[in-house]
Protein backbone atom coordinates (compact mmCIF):
# COMPACT_ATOMS: atom_id res chain seq x y z
CA UNK A 1 0.00 0.00 0.00
CA UNK A 2 1.40 3.23 -0.80
CA UNK A 3 -0.10 7.09 -0.10
CA UNK A 4 0.56 8.85 -3.33
CA UNK A 5 -1.17 12.36 -2.74
CA UNK A 6 -2.46 14.01 0.74
CA UNK A 7 -4.79 17.37 0.92
CA UNK A 8 -5.47 18.37 4.13
CA UNK A 9 -8.11 21.52 4.71
CA UNK A 10 -8.48 22.76 8.81
CA UNK A 11 -5.57 23.38 10.05
CA UNK A 12 -4.46 26.44 10.73
CA UNK A 13 -0.76 26.18 10.68
CA UNK A 14 -0.47 26.81 6.90
CA UNK A 15 -1.83 29.09 4.58
CA UNK A 16 -4.87 29.27 3.95
CA UNK A 17 -5.34 26.37 6.27
CA UNK A 18 -4.57 23.90 3.85
CA UNK A 19 -1.72 21.73 3.16
CA UNK A 20 -1.14 19.34 -0.38
CA UNK A 21 1.57 17.34 -0.47
CA UNK A 22 2.40 14.81 -3.45
CA UNK A 23 4.12 11.64 -2.28
CA UNK A 24 4.75 10.36 -6.61
CA UNK A 25 6.91 12.11 -8.87
CA UNK A 26 5.61 14.77 -10.73
CA UNK A 27 9.34 15.05 -12.95
CA UNK A 28 10.48 12.77 -15.38
CA UNK A 29 11.51 8.77 -14.08
CA UNK A 30 14.92 7.78 -15.89
CA UNK A 31 16.63 4.92 -15.60
CA UNK A 32 20.15 4.73 -14.27
CA UNK A 33 23.42 3.79 -15.96
CA UNK A 34 23.03 0.47 -14.81
CA UNK A 35 19.68 0.20 -16.39
CA UNK A 36 18.11 -0.09 -13.02
CA UNK A 37 15.17 2.74 -12.10
CA UNK A 38 16.21 4.48 -8.14
CA UNK A 39 14.01 6.82 -5.89
CA UNK A 40 11.25 5.69 -7.19
CA UNK A 41 8.49 2.29 -7.42
CA UNK A 42 6.25 2.20 -10.26
CA UNK A 43 3.07 1.67 -9.32
CA UNK A 44 1.36 -0.86 -11.17
CA UNK A 45 2.09 -2.58 -14.78
CA UNK A 46 0.48 -0.30 -16.42
CA UNK A 47 1.00 3.85 -16.51
CA UNK A 48 3.62 6.37 -15.57
CA UNK A 49 3.06 6.91 -11.92
CA UNK A 50 5.81 6.81 -9.46
CA UNK A 51 6.07 6.80 -5.66
CA UNK A 52 8.38 8.31 -4.09
CA UNK A 53 10.99 6.29 -2.02
CA UNK A 54 12.44 9.28 -0.30
CA UNK A 55 10.66 11.99 0.73
CA UNK A 56 12.97 15.42 2.63
CA UNK A 57 11.48 18.11 4.15
CA UNK A 58 13.58 21.22 5.06
CA UNK A 59 13.02 24.64 6.86
CA UNK A 60 13.58 27.31 9.51
CA UNK A 61 12.35 26.67 13.13
CA UNK A 62 8.69 26.77 13.82
CA UNK A 63 7.71 26.20 9.62
CA UNK A 64 5.83 23.37 10.80
CA UNK A 65 8.18 19.91 9.84
CA UNK A 66 7.21 17.97 12.72
CA UNK A 67 3.44 18.96 12.77
CA UNK A 68 3.83 18.13 8.71
CA UNK A 69 5.50 14.55 9.30
CA UNK A 70 3.28 13.32 12.45
CA UNK A 71 -0.07 14.19 9.69
CA UNK A 72 1.68 11.87 7.70
CA UNK A 73 2.37 9.37 10.27
CA UNK A 74 -1.27 9.98 11.49
CA UNK A 75 -2.83 9.09 8.19
CA UNK A 76 -0.37 6.44 7.42
CA UNK A 77 -1.50 5.08 11.49
CA UNK A 78 -5.48 4.70 10.10
CA UNK A 79 -4.47 3.51 6.76
CA UNK A 80 -2.79 0.74 7.38
CA UNK A 81 -1.64 0.78 10.94
CA UNK A 82 1.86 -0.10 9.55
CA UNK A 83 4.59 2.70 10.92
CA UNK A 84 7.53 3.61 11.97
CA UNK A 85 8.33 6.68 13.65
CA UNK A 86 11.26 8.26 15.57
CA UNK A 87 10.50 11.78 17.45
CA UNK A 88 10.55 13.10 20.79
CA UNK A 89 7.58 11.12 23.03
CA UNK A 90 6.25 15.38 24.07
CA UNK A 91 5.79 15.88 20.09
CA UNK A 92 4.35 12.17 19.32
CA UNK A 93 1.07 12.41 17.80
CA UNK A 94 1.04 16.42 17.69
CA UNK A 95 -0.69 17.67 14.52
CA UNK A 96 -0.76 21.50 15.38
CA UNK A 97 -3.48 23.99 16.24
CA UNK A 98 -6.52 21.96 14.74
CA UNK A 99 -9.95 23.97 13.97
CA UNK A 100 -13.37 22.43 14.67
CA UNK A 101 -13.33 19.99 11.09
CA UNK A 102 -10.25 18.20 9.70
CA UNK A 103 -11.21 17.32 6.13
CA UNK A 104 -8.67 14.84 4.34
CA UNK A 105 -8.11 13.89 0.96
CA UNK A 106 -6.00 10.46 0.40
CA UNK A 107 -5.10 8.75 -3.07
CA UNK A 108 -3.16 5.68 -2.07
CA UNK A 109 -2.58 2.72 -4.71
CA UNK A 110 -3.05 -1.24 -3.49
CA UNK A 111 -3.16 -4.10 -5.18
CA UNK A 112 -2.84 -2.13 -8.71
CA UNK A 113 -5.82 -0.22 -7.85
CA UNK A 114 -5.80 3.71 -6.89
CA UNK A 115 -8.42 4.59 -4.45
CA UNK A 116 -9.42 8.19 -3.13
CA UNK A 117 -10.26 8.40 0.44
CA UNK A 118 -12.70 11.45 1.58
CA UNK A 119 -12.68 11.87 5.67
CA UNK A 120 -14.24 14.89 7.74
CA UNK A 121 -12.95 14.37 10.67
CA UNK A 122 -14.40 16.35 14.18
CA UNK A 123 -12.58 18.15 17.07
CA UNK A 124 -13.69 16.54 19.73
CA UNK A 125 -12.83 17.99 22.73
CA UNK A 126 -10.26 16.09 25.15
CA UNK A 127 -10.91 14.75 28.88
CA UNK A 128 -8.57 16.25 31.52
CA UNK A 129 -9.21 19.92 30.98
CA UNK A 130 -6.92 20.24 28.00
CA UNK A 131 -8.32 22.98 25.37
CA UNK A 132 -8.57 22.67 21.80
CA UNK A 133 -7.64 19.75 19.38
CA UNK A 134 -3.63 19.28 18.70
CA UNK A 135 -3.30 15.70 18.74
CA UNK A 136 -4.83 12.92 16.82
CA UNK A 137 -6.28 11.33 18.90
CA UNK A 138 -8.37 14.49 19.72
CA UNK A 139 -10.30 12.95 16.35
CA UNK A 140 -13.15 11.09 15.27
CA UNK A 141 -14.47 10.38 12.33
CA UNK A 142 -17.59 12.65 11.54
CA UNK A 143 -18.10 11.29 7.31
CA UNK A 144 -16.15 9.53 4.95
CA UNK A 145 -16.60 8.15 1.23
CA UNK A 146 -13.84 6.56 -0.65
CA UNK A 147 -13.54 5.95 -4.23
CA UNK A 148 -12.10 3.05 -6.72
CA UNK A 149 -10.23 4.69 -10.10
CA UNK A 150 -12.16 2.73 -13.13
CA UNK A 151 -9.36 3.84 -15.28
CA UNK A 152 -6.59 0.51 -16.90
CA UNK A 153 -4.58 3.40 -17.66
CA UNK A 154 -3.88 6.19 -14.31
CA UNK A 155 -3.06 9.28 -15.16
CA UNK A 156 -1.15 11.54 -13.77
CA UNK A 157 -3.89 14.39 -14.33
CA UNK A 158 -6.34 12.42 -11.71
CA UNK A 159 -3.61 12.99 -9.26
CA UNK A 160 -3.40 16.78 -10.04
CA UNK A 161 -7.45 16.91 -10.16
CA UNK A 162 -9.40 14.85 -7.48
CA UNK A 163 -12.31 16.04 -9.19
CA UNK A 164 -11.13 14.59 -12.47
CA UNK A 165 -10.42 11.44 -10.18
CA UNK A 166 -13.88 11.30 -9.08
CA UNK A 167 -14.94 11.42 -12.42
CA UNK A 168 -13.44 8.84 -13.44
CA UNK A 169 -13.55 6.85 -10.26
CA UNK A 170 -16.81 4.48 -8.52
CA UNK A 171 -18.37 4.93 -5.26
CA UNK A 172 -17.48 2.13 -3.29
CA UNK A 173 -18.27 3.22 0.61
CA UNK A 174 -20.01 5.91 2.22
CA UNK A 175 -20.11 6.09 5.66
CA UNK A 176 -23.54 8.08 6.39
CA UNK A 177 -26.33 8.20 4.50
CA UNK A 178 -29.63 5.91 3.90
CA UNK A 179 -28.50 2.68 2.96
CA UNK A 180 -31.81 1.39 1.42
CA UNK A 181 -31.22 4.33 -1.14
CA UNK A 182 -27.62 3.47 -1.83
CA UNK A 183 -26.25 0.48 -1.41
CA UNK A 184 -22.83 1.68 -1.04
CA UNK A 185 -23.80 3.30 2.90
CA UNK A 186 -22.84 1.45 5.58
CA UNK A 187 -25.80 -0.42 7.09
CA UNK A 188 -27.02 0.84 11.16
CA UNK A 189 -25.15 -2.30 12.04
CA UNK A 190 -21.94 -1.62 10.17
CA UNK A 191 -21.57 1.67 11.51
CA UNK A 192 -22.21 0.64 15.08
CA UNK A 193 -19.09 -1.79 14.64
CA UNK A 194 -17.16 1.32 13.74
CA UNK A 195 -15.91 3.65 16.35
CA UNK A 196 -14.65 7.11 15.91
CA UNK A 197 -11.39 6.46 15.47
CA UNK A 198 -11.57 3.67 12.42
CA UNK A 199 -11.48 4.67 9.38
CA UNK A 200 -14.25 2.63 7.00
CA UNK A 201 -10.79 2.17 4.80
CA UNK A 202 -9.93 -0.69 6.73
CA UNK A 203 -12.64 -2.68 4.45
CA UNK A 204 -10.46 -2.52 1.80
CA UNK A 205 -6.89 -1.87 2.96
CA UNK A 206 -7.23 -4.28 6.59
CA UNK A 207 -5.67 -3.68 9.68
CA UNK A 208 -2.62 -5.95 8.55
CA UNK A 209 0.50 -4.11 9.63
CA UNK A 210 2.21 -3.20 12.77
CA UNK A 211 1.69 -0.62 14.71
CA UNK A 212 5.06 0.72 15.99
CA UNK A 213 6.12 4.03 17.84
CA UNK A 214 9.94 4.34 19.23
CA UNK A 215 10.87 7.15 21.37
CA UNK A 216 14.09 8.56 20.17
CA UNK A 217 17.55 7.14 21.41
CA UNK A 218 16.30 3.39 22.78
CA UNK A 219 17.63 0.59 20.93
CA UNK A 220 15.84 -2.16 20.03
CA UNK A 221 15.55 -4.71 23.11
CA UNK A 222 16.78 -7.88 20.46
CA UNK A 223 20.32 -9.00 19.10
CA UNK A 224 21.81 -6.56 17.02
CA UNK A 225 23.97 -7.41 13.85
CA UNK A 226 27.64 -6.66 14.17
CA UNK A 227 27.72 -5.41 10.71
CA UNK A 228 24.98 -2.02 12.14
CA UNK A 229 26.81 -1.92 14.97
CA UNK A 230 30.42 -1.82 13.53
CA UNK A 231 29.03 1.09 11.20
CA UNK A 232 29.06 3.44 13.99
CA UNK A 233 31.14 2.29 16.07
CA UNK A 234 34.17 -0.26 15.15
CA UNK A 235 35.62 -1.30 18.56
CA UNK A 236 32.00 -3.32 19.44
CA UNK A 237 32.28 -7.30 18.65
CA UNK A 238 28.42 -8.18 19.76
CA UNK A 239 25.62 -6.83 21.87
CA UNK A 240 22.58 -9.61 22.36
CA UNK A 241 19.51 -9.28 24.82
CA UNK A 242 18.39 -11.50 26.73
CA UNK A 243 14.50 -11.00 27.15
CA UNK A 244 14.62 -13.18 30.13
CA UNK A 245 16.53 -11.49 32.14
CA UNK A 246 15.95 -8.22 30.13
CA UNK A 247 19.65 -7.27 30.26
CA UNK A 248 22.23 -6.17 26.98
CA UNK A 249 25.36 -8.42 27.02
CA UNK A 250 27.74 -6.06 25.02
CA UNK A 251 31.71 -6.81 24.40
CA UNK A 252 34.39 -4.56 23.18
CA UNK A 253 37.35 -6.16 21.19
CA UNK A 254 39.48 -6.88 23.95
CA UNK A 255 37.11 -6.68 26.72
CA UNK A 256 35.31 -8.78 28.96
CA UNK A 257 31.69 -8.92 28.21
CA UNK A 258 29.27 -6.92 30.11
CA UNK A 259 25.79 -7.32 31.35
CA UNK A 260 23.45 -4.26 31.60
CA UNK A 261 20.01 -3.03 32.06
CA UNK A 262 18.38 -0.49 29.23
CA UNK A 263 18.90 2.20 31.45
CA UNK A 264 22.77 2.27 31.29
CA UNK A 265 22.93 1.13 28.09
CA UNK A 266 23.86 4.90 27.17
CA UNK A 267 27.04 4.87 29.73
CA UNK A 268 28.88 2.89 27.32
CA UNK A 269 27.23 3.65 23.95
CA UNK A 270 27.84 6.85 22.57
CA UNK A 271 24.43 8.67 21.69
CA UNK A 272 25.14 8.47 18.17
CA UNK A 273 25.71 4.57 17.86
CA UNK A 274 22.17 3.98 19.75
CA UNK A 275 20.16 6.24 17.22
CA UNK A 276 22.29 5.15 14.22
CA UNK A 277 21.76 1.21 14.90
CA UNK A 278 17.82 1.53 16.17
CA UNK A 279 17.31 3.24 13.08
CA UNK A 280 18.68 1.13 10.59
CA UNK A 281 16.90 -1.93 12.55
CA UNK A 282 13.89 -0.47 11.77
CA UNK A 283 14.93 0.95 8.37
CA UNK A 284 15.34 -2.99 7.63
CA UNK A 285 11.82 -4.07 8.94
CA UNK A 286 10.35 -1.46 6.47
CA UNK A 287 12.67 -2.59 3.77
CA UNK A 288 11.02 -5.89 4.23
CA UNK A 289 7.73 -4.95 4.45
CA UNK A 290 7.51 -1.85 1.91
CA UNK A 291 6.11 0.07 4.78
CA UNK A 292 6.77 3.70 5.78
CA UNK A 293 9.82 4.86 7.86
CA UNK A 294 9.15 8.56 9.70
CA UNK A 295 12.47 10.56 11.08
CA UNK A 296 12.14 13.54 12.28
CA UNK A 297 15.53 15.65 12.47
CA UNK A 298 17.38 12.51 10.86
CA UNK A 299 20.94 14.64 11.07
CA UNK A 300 20.77 14.05 15.09
CA UNK A 301 23.90 12.70 16.82
CA UNK A 302 24.70 11.21 13.31
CA UNK A 303 27.68 11.96 11.03
CA UNK A 304 26.55 12.96 7.26
CA UNK A 305 27.73 9.92 5.31
CA UNK A 306 25.88 7.58 7.70
CA UNK A 307 22.80 9.62 7.12
CA UNK A 308 23.25 9.08 3.51
CA UNK A 309 23.87 5.20 3.68
CA UNK A 310 20.27 5.30 5.57
CA UNK A 311 18.99 7.41 2.92
CA UNK A 312 20.61 5.19 0.12
CA UNK A 313 19.42 1.84 1.28
CA UNK A 314 15.93 3.24 0.43
CA UNK A 315 16.57 5.06 -2.93
CA UNK A 316 18.63 1.66 -4.26
CA UNK A 317 16.42 -0.83 -5.61
CA UNK A 318 18.49 -3.40 -4.80
CA UNK A 319 18.21 -2.68 -0.95
CA UNK A 320 14.49 -1.31 -1.30
CA UNK A 321 12.56 -4.13 -3.63
CA UNK A 322 9.25 -3.74 -2.14
CA UNK A 323 8.82 0.20 -2.46
CA UNK A 324 9.58 1.14 1.46
CA UNK A 325 9.01 5.13 1.80
CA UNK A 326 11.95 7.21 4.20
CA UNK A 327 9.81 10.43 4.85
CA UNK A 328 12.55 13.03 7.17
CA UNK A 329 12.93 16.04 8.03
CA UNK A 330 16.32 17.98 8.23
CA UNK A 331 17.65 21.22 9.54
CA UNK A 332 20.72 20.89 7.58
CA UNK A 333 20.44 21.62 3.75
CA UNK A 334 23.19 19.84 2.98
CA UNK A 335 21.70 16.23 3.47
CA UNK A 336 19.24 16.89 0.91
CA UNK A 337 21.84 16.32 -1.48
CA UNK A 338 21.59 13.08 -1.00
CA UNK A 339 17.86 13.03 -1.99
CA UNK A 340 18.44 12.82 -6.03
CA UNK A 341 15.08 14.12 -7.49
CA UNK A 342 14.03 17.67 -7.34
CA UNK A 343 10.53 16.69 -6.83
CA UNK A 344 11.56 14.28 -3.60
CA UNK A 345 12.43 17.59 -1.69
CA UNK A 346 9.64 20.03 -0.08
CA UNK A 347 10.30 23.00 1.81
CA UNK A 348 8.76 24.68 4.41
CA UNK A 349 8.69 28.26 4.67
CA UNK A 350 6.26 31.10 6.61
CA UNK A 351 5.12 34.13 4.66
CA UNK A 352 4.49 37.37 6.43
CA UNK A 353 1.06 36.09 8.23
CA UNK A 354 3.63 33.78 9.78
CA UNK A 355 1.52 30.75 7.67
CA UNK A 356 3.38 27.83 6.58
CA UNK A 357 3.32 27.11 2.98
CA UNK A 358 4.96 23.64 1.82
CA UNK A 359 6.74 23.95 -1.77
CA UNK A 360 7.94 21.68 -3.80
CA UNK A 361 11.68 22.42 -4.70
CA UNK A 362 11.85 21.48 -8.29
CA UNK A 363 8.21 24.01 -8.35
CA UNK A 364 11.05 26.58 -6.93
CA UNK A 365 14.15 25.69 -9.04
CA UNK A 366 13.54 24.98 -12.33
CA UNK A 367 17.12 25.11 -13.12
CA UNK A 368 19.29 21.64 -12.47
CA UNK A 369 21.52 22.17 -9.77
CA UNK A 370 24.13 19.93 -9.03
CA UNK A 371 24.14 20.79 -4.98
CA UNK A 372 20.10 21.53 -3.62
CA UNK A 373 22.23 22.62 -0.52
CA UNK A 374 23.56 25.28 -2.45
CA UNK A 375 19.84 26.46 -4.20
CA UNK A 376 18.51 26.68 -0.55
CA UNK A 377 21.53 28.57 1.18
CA UNK A 378 21.30 30.99 -1.87
CA UNK A 379 17.90 31.60 -0.72
CA UNK A 380 16.92 30.23 -4.03
CA UNK A 381 13.42 29.25 -2.86
CA UNK A 382 12.46 32.41 -0.97
CA UNK A 383 11.90 31.64 2.73
CA UNK A 384 13.67 29.00 3.37
CA UNK A 385 16.18 30.42 5.41
CA UNK A 386 15.63 32.59 8.73
CA UNK A 387 14.53 36.24 8.23
CA UNK A 388 18.26 38.37 8.02
CA UNK A 389 16.63 41.27 9.95
CA UNK A 390 15.12 39.24 13.06
CA UNK A 391 18.83 37.66 13.26
CA UNK A 392 20.72 40.65 13.45
CA UNK A 393 18.25 41.94 15.93
CA UNK A 394 19.30 39.22 17.76
CA UNK A 395 22.91 39.81 17.47
CA UNK A 396 22.14 43.58 18.40
CA UNK A 397 20.86 42.17 21.47
CA UNK A 398 23.20 40.04 22.54
CA UNK A 399 26.19 42.64 22.00
CA UNK A 400 23.72 45.05 24.28
CA UNK A 401 24.06 42.79 27.18
CA UNK A 402 27.39 41.91 27.03
CA UNK A 403 28.03 45.85 27.18
CA UNK A 404 26.06 46.62 30.20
Amino acid sequence: MRIVKVVAKGLPLYRDEQLTLDLYATDRVARGEDGAIHDVMRLGTSGAIYSQNVLGFVGVNASGKTSTLNLLEFIVSYLTDRRVSRHLAFEQGRLGRIGKELDLSVVFWKDGTFYLLDSSLRCEKPEGGRSGCVYGDDLVFEDEALWKLDSAYPKRAFLDDLELFKSSASILIRRNGDHNEDPSVLTADERAYLDGHTSIVSRVTGQVGERVSRPMGMLPREDLPAPVLRAFDPSIESLSYDPELQVYHLKFYGEAERAMGPDAVGAFLSRGTIIGAEMVQYALGRLRDGGYMIVDEIETSLNRSLVGVVIGLFASPATNPHGAQLVFTTHVPELLDEVRRKDAVYVLRRDAAYKTEAVKYSDEVKRIENKKSGAILRNKVRGSLPNYPDVQAMRLYVKRCLDD
